[in-house]
């Protein structure tokens, strides 16, 4: 029999409520669990069960060499397997054996006793037989209990390769704070760039990075971005009216897909919602589908009348665009923009030195696309395309 067959014959034993005690756990789902791990159940100096500590008898010692413990193992009834954490611990302290796993035939948590930090963050791994398929289940156990990755050491180095990783990862997310507050206290001169481009993509001119610094230097602690699809379907769902709700006599019948630009659609998704995965559905509400095209447009089909997105807009504070997409690029000395399947115009480009031509050329170049209804966020994009070819623009 296979350990995976085991297992599954194990999980459905415990459903059943078959184990109702420590006993029963250990040798129905403990001793067949390391029988099929090719431990020898029968050889009490490999398998050596009530092994004696200087504070305690752990209920078994996995040992190599013969009779010296490698691995203890205690047993707990059901439910109960993590109250034995701190005396599983201390039989390790006083013996010296490097891992302990703690059971109560549903959950299998492992751990290195002789790490730093809480109980909790010594735990390396923990493994739940309801949760996990028992293909899965049979893989972790056999990288932390086979005989013979013990008895090489293979198993415990890879519990101190996992546990030395997540360490990190928890020293890395607690300096965050602090990085974060150096950051803005000190206006790092990257922060600083970056928030004064982007100042300038969205109002076309860029504030003085003095005045940047002074900002950041004001905002203190981090925000902290919740996270989670169902907060976010709530506070999407209280903005956009459910498109069953009745039209008043301004609404029109034919609501047509609408778009949002990159830039203000991924701020409408960071600041204003909490973050997510996109695509973004809600029921009732089918925002889907980033594509980047030339012009870096955020395609979302939005199944609301006109009206409605107008007033997603204001309470949200991002920019719709207009059906017709729109490209606008500098190349070879020109600036060029087009309207898909309309209007399209070309303008020469001054030396870069000539700041006040640029501005003058730009102004055409703007006025020629609110002649065809550009919005906004096309405006914006326009901009950005000197920005982008370092033309500077005079005030």
């Amino acid at each position: 029999m296979s350990l995976e067959t085991t297992l599954t014959d194990i999980v459905g034993r415990l459903r059943q409520g078959r184990f109702p005690n420590e006993q029963a756990i250990s040798q129905g789902a403990v001793l067949r669990v390391l029988q099929e791990l090719d431990w020898d159940i029968y050889d009490t100096t490999a398998v050596w069960p009530e092994f004696q500590t200087g504070e305690g008898r752990a209920d078994f010692a996995l040992c190599h060499p013969p009779s010296t413990p490698a691995v203890f193992i205690e047993v707990k009834a059901p439910g109960k397997a993590e109250d034995g954490i701190r005396q599983a611990l201390e039989y390790a302290f006083h013996t010296g054996a490097p891992f302990v796993v703690l059971t109560d035939g549903r959950t299998w948590s492992f751990y290195l006793p002789a790490e730093q930090g809480s109980y909790q963050n010594r735990r390396v791994h923990k493994l739940d037989l309801f949760e996990l398929p028992p293909a899965e289940a049979a893989e972790m156990l056999s990288c932390y209990l086979a005989h013979s990755r013990v008895v090489s050491g293979e198993a415990l180095e890879m519990a101190r390769r996992e546990y030395r990783s997540r360490h990190r990862r928890i020293q890395a997310r607690a300096a965050i704070p602090g990085a974060w507050r150096a950051l803005v206290e000190k206006g790092h001169q990257d922060l600083v760039n970056m928030l004064a481009a982007a100042v300038e993509f969205k109002a076309g001119i860029r504030p003085d990075d003095e005045d940047v610094a002074q900002f950041l230097a004001k905002l203190g602690h981090p925000a902290v971005v919740e996270t989670g699809r169902a907060k976010a379907s709530a506070q999407l769902k209280a903005v956009i009216p459910h498109p069953s709700a009745p039209r008043s006599s301004g609404d029109s019948a034919n609501a047509h897909d609408q778009c949002l630009s990159n830039k203000d659609f991924s701020h409408f998704l960071e600041n204003r919602l909490p973050r997510t995965q996109a695509p973004l559905n809600n029921p009732g509400y089918n925002i889907s589908g980033f594509q980047n095209q030339n012009f870096n447009f955020v395609c979302s089909q939005i199944s609301q009348t006109p009206r409605k997105l107008c007033v997603l807009s204001e309470k949200l504070g991002i920019v719709l665009l207009a059906n017709v997409r729109m490209s606008a690029r500098v190349h070879g000395g020109y600036l060029l923009v087009k309207f898909e399947g309309g209007s399209s115009q070309q303008w020469p480009l001054t030396p870069k030195s000539d700041p006040e031509a640029i501005r003058r050329t730009q102004d055409e170049a703007v006025l020629f696309a609110e002649q065809n209804d550009a919005t906004d966020g096309q405006i914006n994009a326009l901009k950005k395309a000197f920005v982008d070819a370092r033309y500077c623009v005079s005030m």
